[in-house]
């Protein structure tokens, strides 16, 4: 069933905040990029592949199937009678909690297991708009601390409280202060995670006072 799941993951998709990333980010790229990013109903295709062929990508354009317990034997001379497993999804906006579980449990039947579910399904949060005062205010407050680097919106991989707003707010932004790098990414929900004070102050005046 594990195995299933990774070789059929959830279709892709490009739109919603990946597609204002991309959208953002265009005029910033090489000749190449920005062609083929000004023509996405021609290279659509081409650009989603390329971004599910890394995991730090492919989140954005996909709901993501993660097995985080596995469980079976308790002894090394005895064969398993039962395995267990929890799996983990983050719902790409537009996905839907009652489509996920049906796809789950059709391929669940087809191997014979059995599934229950840890908590109710949290909804993917709307996505916000970027043609608000409220987005533009916000790129001018960043402009402002880091005026050398293009601005982008993104899609928020990680559940936030921001989704308890939903209901009383029509644009919610999540924003963490402090700059990431790649290896920051790959140390997410991993071996020694943590955020560094320069990384964590972005000034590097202010990060020697911190230190």
């Amino acid at each position: 069933m594990i195995a299933r799941l990774e070789a059929e993951p959830f279709p892709a998709r490009l739109d919603g905040a990946a597609r204002s990333m991309l959208d953002f980010l265009a005029p910033e790229l090489g000749f190449t990029q920005r062609v083929a990013l000004a023509n996405l109903e021609l290279f659509g295709g081409l650009v989603t592949r390329t971004l599910v062929r890394e995991p730090k990508s492919a989140a954005l354009v996909r709901t993501t199937v993660a097995p985080t317990l596995l469980r079976a034997g308790t002894s090394v001379n005895i064969l398993p009678q039962v395995a267990s497993a929890h799996i983990n999804l983050r719902l790409l906006p537009g996905d839907t909690v009652a489509g996920t579980y049906a796809r789950i449990e059709r391929l669940a039947r087809e191997h014979d297991v059995e599934v229950s579910y840890a908590r109710p399904g949290v909804e993917a949060s709307p996505v916000s708009s970027v043609d608000s005062e409220a987005f533009r205010r916000i790129q001018r407050a960043l402009r402002d601390v880091y005026p050398e680097l293009p601005l982008a919106p993104c899609l928020v991989l990680g559940g936030t409280d921001g989704r308890h707003y939903t209901s009383v707010a029509d644009d919610i932004y999540r924003l963490a202060p402090y700059l990431v790098t790649p290896e920051d990414v790959d140390r997410i929900h991993g071996t020694n995670e943590f955020v560094s004070v320069e990384r964590h102050a972005a000034d590097p005046e202010m990060a020697e006072e911190v230190g």
